[in-house]
C-alpha cells in the first residue's frame, strides 16, 4: 500500500508541492546562495569603481545608481532563468523517478526512447539498460523456478516407480519366506530333494523377487547419481581434463559393461576402429557419455539385432557415429530425444504394455540418460546429434547417433 501511495504522490505533484520541495532542496539553495553573493559583490565592487569614475572625471553620480540597477536587472534575470531551468529539470527528474516506480511496481517495461539528448537522456538511457538486464534476470529465474518444480516432480515420479516395484518385490518376498518357514525342510534340503515340487517353486519365486529387487536398486542407485552428475554438469563443477583419448580404448571401455548382456540377449556389438584416431577430451565423462548411448540402444534392440560403433577424423574434428538395428525414432521426438525426462512414443507404449526389446538386466531408462550424454559432451566443446538410420529404400533401420569432437575452435 505504501508503494502505491508513492506512486501515486510522485505522479500528482501540485505546483505548491513543487515550490516546497525546491524550496528544501540543499543543492538549491546552496547555488542561490552562492548566486546572490556574486550578485551583492558584483553589485558593490560595480559600485565603488563607478564611484571612482564619477569623482576622477567629474561624470553625473546618477551613472552610479543607473549602472548598480542595470547590473541588478540582469542578474535578477539571469537568476530568474537558472530558476526556471532549475524547476523544469526537477520537473524531468520527476517525470523520470515517476516512471521507474510504475515499471517497478508493475509488469510493464521501462522506456526513455522520448528523451532528447543531454544528462538526463544519458542517465535515462543507463536506467533502461538496467531494467532492461533486470527485466530478462526475472524472466530467466521465473524459468528456471518452472524447471526446478517440474524437475521434482519428475524426480519424484521416477524414483516412485522403481520404489513402489521394489516394495512389492519385498512383500512378495516375505511371502515366499514365510512359505518356507511352514515346511519342515531347509532351502539347502530342498536343492537336494526333487520331491518338494512346491517348496522348489517357492524358492525359485523367492531368487527371481530378490534379483529383480536387486535390478530395482540398481536403477535407483544410477538415476541418483546421473541426476547428480547433471546438477554438477549444470553447476559447472565437474573438472574436465584436457589430454589426449586414443578412441579405440574408449569405445572397448565404454562397452565393456554390456558384453554380457549383448551376448545373453543375442546382440552383435561391432566396432572396429583405427588405433591411431584419438581427440583431446577428457576420458572418464566421454566413457560415460557412451555407456548412456550403448545403454539407449540396448533398450530399444531387438534380439538378434546389432550395435555398430565406427570412428573417423580429419583436420578439423573426431567423429563417432553410433547404429543400432532398432525401431528407431519417431519423427515427432527427434526434436525432444536430448531433453531431461522425456519419453518418446515408442517407450511409452513399450512401458504401458510391458513389452520391451531388452529382457535382461537393461531397463527402460527414465529419460535423462541421453540429456546426461549431451551435457557431457557439451560440457568439452563438443556436438551430439540424433536421427534415423535408413536404408536404401528410404525405411528406417535404428537410431543413430553422431558425436564430433573438434580439434579447433575457430
Amino acid at each position: 500500500m505504501a508503494s502505491s501511495i508513492n506512486h501515486k504522490s510522485l505522479a500528482t505533484f501540485s505546483t505548491s508541492q513543487e515550490t516546497n520541495m525546491l524550496l528544501r532542496n540543499n543543492e538549491l539553495k546552496i547555488s542561490l546562495g552562492i548566486a546572490g553573493g556574486v550578485v551583492l559583490v558584483s553589485t558593490a565592487g560595480l559600485g565603488i569603481y563607478l564611484s571612482q569614475l564619477t569623482s576622477a572625471y567629474g561624470l553625473d553620480s546618477g551613472l552610479v545608481t543607473t549602472g548598480c540597477a542595470w547590473l541588478l536587472l540582469t542578474s535578477a534575470i539571469l537568476i530568474s532563468i537558472f530558476g526556471l531551468f532549475t524547476i523544469w529539470r526537477y520537473r524531468q527528474l520527476r517525470n523520470l523517478a515517476a516512471r521507474i516506480d510504475e515499471a517497478l511496481h508493475s509488469d510493464r517495461s521501462i522506456s526513455f526512447a522520448s528523451m532528447s539528448e543531454g544528462e538526463l537522456a544519458i542517465l535515462a538511457n543507463e536506467i533502461d539498460k538496467a531494467f532492461t538486464r533486470l527485466h530478462r534476470t526475472n524472466e530467466t529465474l521465473a524459468q528456471e523456478r518452472t524447471f526446478l518444480a517440474n524437475s521434482l516432480a519428475d524426480i519424484s515420479h521416477q524414483l516412485r516407480t522403481p520404489l513402489t516395484s521394489l516394495g512389492l518385490m519385498l512383500a512378495l518376498a516375505r511371502k515366499d519366506l514365510k512359505g518356507l518357514s511352514e515346511t519342515s525342510c531347509t532351502p539347502s534340503q530342498l536343492a537336494l530333494n526333487a520331491n518338494h515340487t512346491s517348496e522348489d517353486s517357492c524358492y525359485s519365486n523367492l531368487a527371481k523377487h530378490v534379483n529383480i529387487a536387486r535390478q530395482l536398486v540398481d536403477q535407483i542407485q544410477w538415476l541418483v547419481e546421473s541426476l547428480l552428475t547433471l546438477a554438477r554438469t549444470d553447476a559447472g563443477a565437474i573438472a574436465l581434463q584436457h589430454e589426449q583419448v586414443n578412441v579405440e580404448a574408449l569405445v572397448k571401455a565404454a562397452a565393456s559393461p554390456f558384453e554380457v548382456v549383448c551376448e545373453l540377449s543375442q546382440i552383435q556389438l561391432e566396432y572396429n576402429i583405427d588405433p591411431t584416431i584419438h581427440f583431446v577430451g577428457d576420458e572418464r565423462w566421454t566413457s560415460e557419455a557412451l555407456k548412456n548411448i550403448l545403454k539407449n540402444c540396448l533398450e530399444h534392440t531387438k534380439p538378434g539385432g546389432s550395435i555398430s560403433i565406427r570412428a573417423s577424423q580429419d583436420t578439423l574434428a573426431c567423429r563417432l557415429c553410433i547404429t543400432d538395428t532398432g525401431s528407431g525414432f519417431d519423427p515427432e521426438d527427434l526434436p525432444h530425444i536430448f531433453e531431461r525426462f522425456y519419453r518418446g512414443k515408442q517407450r511409452s507404449s513399450c512401458q504401458t504394455t510391458g513389452e520391451t526389446s531388452q529382457p535382461h538386466s537393461v531397463s527402460i531408462g527414465v529419460g535423462i540418460g541421453l540429456a546426461l550424454a549431451q551435457s557431457l559432451i557439451v560440457a568439452q566443446g563438443g556436438r551430439i546429434t540424433a536421427s534415423n538410420n535408413t536404408n536404401p529404400d528410404g525405411s528406417v533401420a535404428g537410431a543413430r547417433f553422431d558425436i564430433t569432437f573438434f580439434k579447433a575452435i575457430v
